[in-house]
C-alpha cells in the first residue's frame, strides 16, 4: 500500500515513456477513486493508479551513490598523486636536458630519475 510521503516511478504505460526516470512523491495513502480503481494523488501531478506505480528507496539509492563517490573521491587522489610525480619527474628531465653536461652523463641521471619514478608509481598502486 502507498502513502504519503512514498517516493514512486511510473512504470508500462504511456505515462511511464514520457516521464521516463522521474520519482514522484504521494501526496496522500491510495485510495479507490468514483470507479473503484486504486490511486494515489502524485504531487505535481495528479492522480494515477497503483497498478501502474512502483515504490522506490531513495535513501537506498542515495547511499549507493554516495558509496561510489566516495570511491571516485579516492580514485581522484590517486591520480591527482600520479599526475604530480609525473608532473616532477618530466621538470628534472627537462632540467637535466638543459644543463650543459655530457649526453651520458644526461642519459644516466634521467634514467635515474626513471627508475625513480617507476617506483614512486609502484608505491602508489600498492597503497591501494
Amino acid at each position: 500500500m502507498l502513502k504519503k510521503g512514498d517516493r514512486v516511478v511510473m512504470h508500462s504505460n504511456l505515462q511511464a515513456r514520457i516521464n521516463s526516470g522521474v520519482i514522484w512523491t504521494c501526496e496522500c495513502d491510495e485510495f479507490l477513486d468514483y470507479r473503484g480503481n486504486t490511486v494515489v494523488r502524485l504531487k505535481e501531478f495528479g492522480d494515477f493508479y497503483t497498478a501502474f506505480l512502483q515504490k522506490v528507496d531513495v535513501e537506498g539509492m542515495l547511499g549507493v551513490a554516495l558509496k561510489r563517490a566516495d570511491r571516485l573521491q579516492e580514485e581522484n587522489e590517486r591520480l591527482q598523486a600520479e599526475l604530480e610525480l609525473c608532473r616532477e619527474y618530466f621538470k628534472k628531465v627537462h632540467d637535466e636536458l638543459e644543463k650543459e653536461d655530457s649526453a651520458d652523463e644526461s642519459v644516466d641521471n634521467i634514467l635515474r630519475l626513471n627508475t625513480q619514478l617507476l617506483i614512486s608509481l609502484a608505491a602508489l598502486e600498492a597503497a591501494e
